[in-house]
């Protein structure tokens, strides 16, 4: 697991953060996280591009915060990528933790999904093109 890194390819043209092919889960504490992504990591594989990201309360204000700022924008929009950043920041603010699963086939977000239950997820969504997937 690595520590979370905001790239322009997680954002939309207007900034908001968007991070196609992957789900963010979103948990109570740093723990939840951190065991969910231990159950998770070796299910999904070793490569780089397969590599879970923890987003701690703080980076998740400072990018994902950042990123929302773009979220009203008058530029074409699927509708719900600002509603779902704001989302994430308020479970921030509140000290929940973060993980930045890739998930780009289907069974992903099921398996992501088993997993994270165990864990006390509190919110799960995958991003697809051009939709946001609510998992829990």
């Amino acid at each position: 697991m690595k520590p979370f890194a905001l790239t322009p390819e997680m954002q939309t043209i207007g900034g908001v953060f968007y991070p196609t092919g992957h789900a963010v889960a979103l948990f109570p504490s740093e723990e939840d996280a951190r065991a969910a992504a231990a159950e998770l990591q070796p299910l999904l594989g070793a490569s780089e591009e397969l590599q879970i990201q923890l987003i701690s309360p703080d980076a998740a204000l400072r990018y994902i915060g950042r990123s929302e700022k773009g979220s009203d924008d008058p530029l074409p929009s699927v509708g719900t990528e600002g509603a779902t950043a704001r989302a994430i920041l308020d479970r921030a603010r509140d000290g929940h933790w973060g993980l930045l699963v890739p998930a780009p086939a289907s069974q992903d977000g099921e398996l992501l999904v088993r997993v994270a239950r165990r864990h006390h997820v509190a919110f799960a969504q995958r991003y697809r093109r051009l939709m946001i997937e609510d998992l829990v």
